[in-house]
């Protein structure tokens, strides 16, 4: 794969028909020209923009050899624009030229025949159409020819769609809010509909002869029903059915489960053995199984003391009308008491020294 440089930023590139004017004229001298006048040629726009940024602003032909692959290491024809940066363009498809777009207007531009002493080479050259629907109407961002070239449309950055019979420019669609910016456009092959994608809303369909919006196509596409969905159980925490509540065993007196953990699956008692007239009798344990199954232990004394405690606290706090605030001053006052009698006695003993 080859790559060239033509020391300028690139923006726009389009292939040129066969059928442009230059071959059709020099069809009966196709045999005489060089092997390299047949090769397929593309067009490109570009430049620097506005300022002194030391790029130029032109429309570069270059010509690519199909056997290596490659572009023609200098431009076949170049034609400067001045200042004007050439952003966007779109080639006739019958050969007559191209259109670019400028940062307020459009221009149009004709293929010229360049002479050499060699064979003839294609250019390019400012045309005398004036395209007045196009000037001072701002940056377009979008402009394509249908398949015939019978009709153009352009699409601006404010969003304003325009469609033109071509060549005499006679408007078809006007439609100033489209988009709020018209990024792409593209007829179907009979040119009878127009897609056109912009910024700030869905694509549309609009049928050329109505002006009117046929069909679009929504910002996200809806999740598919759910019988389109695979068969399978949903991730945890999205409609997933919860587990199956754990079988509840019922002790019939046979063997207590195998022991596990302490407080989970403990191994009960041993049985309590009584006495009859006819012998020990043994009397399995009562075994209370709610849900998970637990195994009977010691009662929980120290907790049960604890609550008891607790429990008979709140009632006399609460009962005895501020029990616990007059403890705490009988408590404060006993302390004053002991200090004052414990100073008066020191006192004392130094009157004695």
């Amino acid at each position: 794969m080859g790559s060239q440089k033509y020391g300028i930023p690139i923006y726009g590139a389009s292939w040129i028909p066969k059928q442009n004017r230059f071959e059709e004229e020099t069809e009966s001298t196709h045999q005489q020209q060089s092997p390299s006048s047949s090769s397929p040629l593309l067009v490109f726009c570009g430049g620097g923009g506005e300022g002194r940024s030391g790029i130029p602003n032109s429309l570069l032909i270059a010509q690519f050899d199909s056997n290596s692959s490659t572009l023609s290491p200098d431009p076949v024809a170049k034609l400067g624009t001045g200042d004007d940066l050439p952003y966007r363009m779109a080639v006739h498809p019958g050969g007559q030229g191209l259109i670019c777009s400028f940062s307020k207007s459009c221009r149009w531009f004709e293929w010229d025949e360049q002479n050499s002493a060699k064979s003839l080479q294609l250019g390019l050259k400012s045309s005398e159409k004036v395209l007045t629907q196009l000037e001072d109407v701002g940056q377009q961002l979008a402009l394509t020819f249908n398949h015939d070239g019978s009709i153009l449309a352009v699409g601006g950055e404010d969003g304003h769609l325009r469609v033109f019979k071509w060549p005499n420019m006679d408007i078809i669609l006007d439609e100033g809010d489209a988009h709020s910016t018209v990024k792409d456009l593209s007829f179907s092959f009979d040119g009878k509909l127009l897609v056109s994608l912009g910024r700030g809303g869905p694509p549309r369909v609009w049928d050329v002869e109505s002006s009117k919006v046929v069909a679009s196509l929504s910002k996200e596409n809806p999740p598919p029903p759910p019988s389109h969905l695979p068969d399978q159980p949903p991730k945890r925490g999205r409609g997933r059915p919860p587990k199956s509540p754990a079988p509840v065993p019922v002790s019939d007196g046979g063997p207590p489960p195998p022991p596990g953990k302490r407080g989970r699956g403990r191994p009960p008692k041993a049985p309590v053995e009584e006495i009859s007239d006819g012998g020990p009798a043994v009397v399995p344990p009562v075994i209370m199984t709610i849900g998970r199954q637990k195994w009977p232990g010691p009662p929980r004394r120290k907790a049960a003391a604890k609550r008891k405690r607790k429990a008979e606290g709140a009632a006399a706090a609460g009962g005895g009308g501020g029990g616990r605030g007059r403890s705490l001053i009988w408590g404060l006052m006993a302390r004053l008491v002991v200090g004052a009698w414990m100073l008066g006695r020191r006192g004392r003993w130094w009157s004695r020294r």
